[in-house]
């Protein structure tokens, strides 16, 4: 089943805070990456898998990466 980045964070850890206490991470970690570079969760994929397939996580990254896509071009568009 697909769903988005932010509703599997926050149905398997409660919070993007909690995601980071989970793991170990320093406070506002997944806020960071989430908004500016999610690609950097694959950098810990041995860590989140027992939470998440591979497969499903590259997924949601890929959609993750297409919203802030055209999230960038409506702030642009909007701007005009």
């Amino acid at each position: 089943m697909h769903q988005s980045l932010q509703h599997w964070i926050t149905l398997t850890f409660g919070s993007r805070r909690g995601l980071d206490e989970k793991m170990g991470w320093s406070l506002h970690t997944t806020d960071r990456w989430y908004k500016k570079n999610p690609k950097k969760f694959l950098m810990y994929v041995t860590e989140l898998t027992p939470y998440i397939d591979v497969q499903e996580l590259q997924w949601m990254i890929e959609q993750r990466l297409h919203e802030m896509e055209h999230e960038r071009h409506g702030l642009v568009a909007n701007s005009e």
